[in-house]
């Protein structure tokens, strides 16, 4: 790699131990280095085979899904009762296929427990003050 500069004012060449331009007479702290002749090394790569992320198990989704759904619309404990067998379901398949979604599963599952205690408290509830009502006529 040879390098060599050129004058800042002439853009004329000059060496690397010249003090000033040949052709203009400038002075030395007007210069300006350009490498030329560089060589450049590339180095090979190699594409490896990334693997495809596994799938996501539909039925983790849809327990997860119906579990969250079913805050909303609560028909009596079966959207509960759905996403807890949904997501029990989906933990089988994906102990055996490798598919994602394990945790889709665990919290539709989690949720829609939840969501029957709450139910089943309401319930009870219901029924008490029914019975309060009844007791107090």
């Amino acid at each position: 790699m040879s390098v060599q500069t050129h004058c800042k004012h002439c853009t004329g060449q000059l060496g690397i131990e010249d003090r000033a331009c040949q052709y203009c007479g400038a002075p030395v702290e007007g210069l300006q280095p350009v490498v030329q002749n560089a060589q450049v090394s590339v180095q090979p790569f190699v594409v490896q085979d990334i693997a495809a992320p596994p799938k996501t198990n539909s039925m983790a989704t849809a327990s997860l899904v119906v579990s969250c759904v079913g805050w909303l619309f609560n028909f009596l404990g079966v959207t509960p009762i759905a996403g807890i067998i949904l997501g029990s379901v989906a933990l089988r398949q994906i102990k055996n296929t490798g598919e994602a979604g394990r945790g889709s599963a665990i919290a539709g599952i989690i949720i829609s427990a939840v969501n029957l205690v709450f139910v089943l408290v309401v319930v009870i509830l219901v029924i008490l003050f029914i019975e309060s009502l009844q007791t107090m006529f």
